[in-house]
């Protein structure tokens, strides 16, 4: 539609006669200027005030980005790149009749790219890339019969490339890389005889690559990877003389190399033709390719040996063959020695089989990157490797190899990777493995070593994933490995002979999402500091000896995904707040002795998502699960100080002489029952030798337990059994047993509960007595200090960096706490 209008001197008159998507009769640089307000007007933010120089304080031929034409005033480029302006662009922008280029690459320009920039038949150059556009490629833009360059991409772009592409005659570059394009490539293209650069990739493009595509004899960049294109190559793709790059990686296209395809691609420098379904065999005419610096065949179906001539491409940087049917001899590395320029060689997953020859050692030393691995390749690992200094990731697993681990292998002081696993590696893992302070990913599995693992691995402080498991490594767990707090991803030391306890050190790997110690001799408690690994996904503790309960402390993993404890010496009660975890998926405690009580909610609700067979005192939860009911328990309205009090009926008062809590049964309504009479005395009136024994021989009662008289041949005594009844309360309460190593040098479990009292009663009670709140309101700097016990002796005791810690705890709480602990006292 042709608008006209004649043109006032006031702004305001000017602003009417402007109008989108129009051609001017007698356009002047007026419009121009009007347009570039409207420009402005469409830009939401603009966080380096690029246009605040846009104002007629200047010529707007001046503006910031703003060229004009020095004969006409008109504006010719508009380039505002990489200014991170957020906005539109404005339909106005169609008349800007003398644009030749427009530059807005990387920026936050959104919406679509208005179907008026049609109108712009002198553009030249269009840069869009990098922005957030959406919405079709206008079929207008074919208008612009002068366009050389349009790039579109790293948009939102969708619907199909325009057939109309075609009229394009001057077209030298199309690039619409890493939209969502659909469609297929338009037969059309054939008519862009001057078109240089051709990139679609990223896309959801489909069908065929047309033939047409042999018309472009000028083509240079040729990129259509990572789509759905299916088929046959057209055999005049391969006859582009001019052809610099092509890349076709991650389709589904198919097809034998011709055999003259070195001599025919001459110039050809970048061949990424990866993850499609090419056949046949690799045509030994590629080393005439002389400028070839990457050679991309993994991924498809090539058979055969590699061409042993690959040698004469002394450009090549990066070659890789991986996956494919290739072998089965190694001939090809002996040519590749003269490849200087190489930094990596990729041939794993192969029919390679025979001694990895010494050859390897005379590759460049600019090789960062050698995998081989997945293949049949055996002997001894050659010391002609040890050439390679400069790798970063070494991948041989999955292979033959036999022998031990070189030492030499501590000067790859640059490896970040090491793939070892699945060989018939024995013997020891080298000391000098803690030299690769680079490490990232360590995997030694499935082999045959043996040894432990050596305290050098605490140098590699960068290692994120460490796997040893399938092995025979035995003896205790090395301390460094939990010393590793960059390990964040994995650790797996499972089927090995791993025995001991399991250092309360494995707290320190807070961040780790992975760790499994399954399948080893391991024993003792699961150390509550379990709960420390916060980034905890996956916990693997299965087929050990663990004994005692599970840590109430798992429950503060938030985000565990699966829990596996079976197969250990495991007793009490399912955890509290293990039901709370909403990530849970899988949680198997097969054949433990765990008790109790079973809940109906999180993961416990799902039949598939638990294992529990082997748990015979389990009872309640879901019905599916067919667990017996739980009994009754009938709760007590007394005071919590009355509960705790053992009552013993009896004809005649018996003096117990070993109360603990290895002595106290608790019956099916959770009442308890003082066991173990052996060493109990009858209390008399008459004089009884058996009762005023005064030998130390005997010793009445259980160390740390027993009344400090009876330690000194005294006569058993009903204050003996009091003084037992006072620990026992104490260990209750504190979650501390007397025999804890931290009672020594003066502190027994008596002075160190009176001295934190009362000021200090959340530090003393066990956080499970306590409300989570309260719990987190508990200081956790600690340090020591020195107090003075009973006897005015000096004495070193914990000492939280929060005094006032009781102010946590509920007045009633507190007031009950206090009475309870206070009768421990004389």
């Amino acid at each position: 539609m042709l608008y006209t209008c004649s043109y006032d001197s006031t702004l305001y008159y000017n602003l009417l006669c402007l109008q989108p998507a129009t051609f001017f009769a007698t356009p002047t640089n007026e419009t121009d200027h009007l347009v570039l307000l409207k420009f402005k007007e469409s830009i939401a933010d603009d966080p380096y005030g690029i246009l605040s120089s846009w104002n007629d304080s200047i010529h707007f031929c001046n503006w910031y980005g703003v060229t004009c034409g020095r004969r006409h005033g008109r504006v010719t480029t508009l380039v505002l790149e990489g200014h991170n302006l957020h906005g539109t662009i404005t339909p106005y922008i169609g008349n800007l009749t003398f644009l030749r280029a427009i530059n807005l690459q990387n920026n936050v320009i959104y919406g679509e790219i208005p179907k008026e920039a049609g109108h712009l038949f002198r553009l030249q150059h269009l840069y869009l890339s990098n922005n957030t556009l959406g919405g079709e490629i206008p079929t207008s833009l074919t208008n612009c019969s002068e366009l050389r360059v349009m790039a579109l991409a790293s948009n939102k772009l969708i619907g199909k490339i325009p057939m109309e592409l075609g009229s394009m005659t001057k077209l030298l570059a199309f690039v619409v890389a890493r939209n969502t394009l659909t469609g297929g490539i338009p037969p059309s293209l054939g008519n862009l005889s001057l078109l240089v650069n051709f990139s679609v990739a990223y896309n959801n493009l489909e069908g065929n690559i047309p033939g047409s595509i042999g018309h472009l004899k000028s083509l240079s960049f040729f990129g259509v990877a990572v789509n759905k294109l299916n088929g046959m190559v057209p055999s005049s793709l391969y006859n582009l003389s001019f052809i610099s790059t092509i890349d076709f990686v991650f389709n589904q296209l198919s097809g034998a190399l011709p055999a003259n395809i070195g001599l025919t691609l001459h110039n050809l420098k970048l061949f990424f033709i990866g993850q499609n379904e090419f056949f046949g065999p690799i045509p030994s005419s590629l080393s005439n390719a002389s400028k070839l610096q990457i050679l991309d065949l993994g991924g498809n179906n090539f058979v055969g040996s590699v061409p042993t001539n690959l040698g004469y491409l002394l450009d090549l940087e990066h070659l890789r063959l991986s996956y494919n049917n290739l072998g089965r001899d190694l001939d090809f590395l002996a040519s590749l020695g003269n490849c200087s320029k190489m930094e990596s060689l990729t041939f794993q997953g192969n029919q390679f089989e025979g001694v990895l020859p010494n050859s390897i050692g005379n590759l460049s030393t600019q090789l960062n990157r050698l995998e081989f691995g997945s293949n049949q390749i055996s002997g001894m690992i050659p010391a002609a490797l040890q050439n390679l200094i400069n790798l970063t990731k070494l991948i041989m697993d999955e292979n033959l190899f036999i022998g031990v681990i070189p030492t030499y292998f501590g000067k790859f002081q640059k490896m970040q990777g090491l793939y070892l696993s699945g060989n018939k590696l024995s013997g020891q893992i080298p000391s000098s493995i803690g030299n690769l302070t680079q490490l990232v990913e360590l995997y030694l599995s499935q082999n045959n070593l043996e040894g432990s693992i050596p305290p050098t691995i605490g140098n590699c402080q960068s290692l994120q994933k460490l796997d040893v498991s399938k092995n025979y490594l035995g003896g205790v767990i090395s301390l460094q490995v939990f010393s590793l707090f960059s390990l964040s991803l994995l650790l797996n030391l499972s089927c090995n002979s791993f025995s001991g306890e399991l250092p309360v050190e494995v707290g320190n790997l807070k961040n780790i999402y992975s760790l499994d110690i399954s399948e080893n001799n391991l024993s003792g408690e699961i150390p509550i500091t379990i709960g420390n690994i916060l980034n905890l996904e996956e916990l693997h503790l299965q087929g050990n000896s663990f004994e005692g309960i599970i840590p109430s402390s798992m429950a503060y993993l938030k985000g565990l995904e699966l829990l596996d404890v079976s197969r250990n010496n495991l007793s009490g009660f399912i955890p509290k707040g293990l039901e709370k975890l909403l990530f849970l998926k899988y949680l198997n405690i097969l054949f433990n002795d765990i008790e109790g009580p079973l809940p109906i909610v999180g993961v416990f609700k799902n039949i598939d998502a638990t294992s529990l067979i082997g748990n015979n005192k389990l009872c309640g939860g879901i019905p599916q699960l067919q667990l017996p009911k739980c009994p009754k328990v009938t709760k007590s309205r007394k005071p919590l100080a009355s509960r705790t009090i053992i009552t013993i009926v009896c004809v005649q008062q018996i003096i117990h002489c070993d109360l603990k809590p290895s002595n106290i049964l608790l019956d099916s309504e959770m009442i308890a029952h003082v066991s173990n009479f052996g060493l109990a005395r009858l209390l008399t009136s008459t004089d009884d030798s058996s009762q005023k024994c005064t030998s130390t021989i005997g010793l009445k009662g259980s160390i740390s337990y027993v009344a400090p008289e009876y330690g000194m041949g005294g006569e058993a005594s009903t204050e003996g059994d009091l003084y037992n009844y006072g620990v026992l309360v104490l260990e209750m309460f504190t979650g501390k047993m007397p025999t804890n190593d931290m009672f020594k040098d003066g502190l027994n479990l008596h002075n160190f509960v009176k001295m934190t009292l009362p000021k200090r009663l959340a530090q003393v009670v066990d956080p499970m007595l306590l409300p989570r709140e309260v719990e987190l309101g508990v200081a956790t700097g600690v340090k020591m200090a020195t107090e003075k016990d009973d006897n005015d002796n000096e004495i070193e005791v914990e000492e939280t960096n929060n005094i006032e810690d009781s102010r946590h705890v509920d007045a009633d709480m507190q007031k009950c706490l206090l009475s309870i602990l206070n009768k421990c006292f004389p």
